[in-house]
């Protein structure tokens, strides 16, 4: 096996490319022990990489689980909600709802392509491999489906609050939403599953 190191320095962090050829670590973590300053003093330049690659890592898998685990929780008590057929309790829980997915969600929707690029850039990954197309197409259909639920959400609270005062049931209206909202969430919690795959995996598409 080669073990020539790459020109690029980022490159030299990634552990394997796509079609599997290992690659070197910058620095092995016994090197990196016995001389974390380097020779000139200072805090020595792989360390540095490997810091940066460690830190964008992170925050690319806690994005990717607030994704997956808020959209899951989200589902589950809005659902949840829906079958007590109280409006009292869909306008109290679609309300938090609406709150964490602006919160939690949209937060990491921005994140994520910033954190991911910056990755591929980290690792000498050219954003034109085909498993990162397919990673960012699916993450445009999820954003597609996303969308249009936040705003189904919105409607179905408002609806809910007005039913609550009123001391009506849900209307017919909420329950279409309703509908949409469940079916819309299949293909978007499917997108997601997929990224995650991919990001893990990191096939040789062809």
């Amino acid at each position: 096996m080669d073990t020539q190191e790459t020109e690029t320095p980022f490159a030299r962090a990634a552990f394997c490319s796509t079609d599997n050829t290992p690659r070197r670590l910058p620095t092995t973590v016994e090197a990196i022990k016995s001389n974390p300053f380097g020779s000139s003093g200072g805090l020595c330049h792989h360390c540095l990489l490997m810091t940066a690659y460690f830190a964008l890592k992170f925050l690319h898998v806690v994005g990717a689980a607030v994704l997956l685990g808020t959209g899951a929780g989200i589902a589950f008590f809005m659902v949840m909600a829906h079958r007590t057929k109280d409006a009292a309790t869909v306008a109290g829980v679609a309300r938090t709802v609406v709150v964490a997915d602006f919160l939690f969600t949209a937060t990491a929707v921005v994140a994520q392509p910033v954190t991911g690029v910056l990755l591929a850039w980290h690792l000498g990954y050219a954003l034109i491999e085909r498993w990162i197309i397919v990673s960012i197409s699916l993450y445009l259909v999820t954003g597609a489906f996303w969308l249009p639920v936040v705003w189904m959400q919105m409607r179905m609270r408002d609806l809910a609050l007005a039913s609550a005062r009123t001391g009506q049931p849900l209307p017919p209206a909420y329950h279409r939403l309703f509908r949409m909202w469940f079916a819309f969430g299949f293909p978007a919690f499917a997108s997601v599953l997929a990224i995650f795959w991919l990001m893990i995996t990191k096939p040789t598409l062809t």
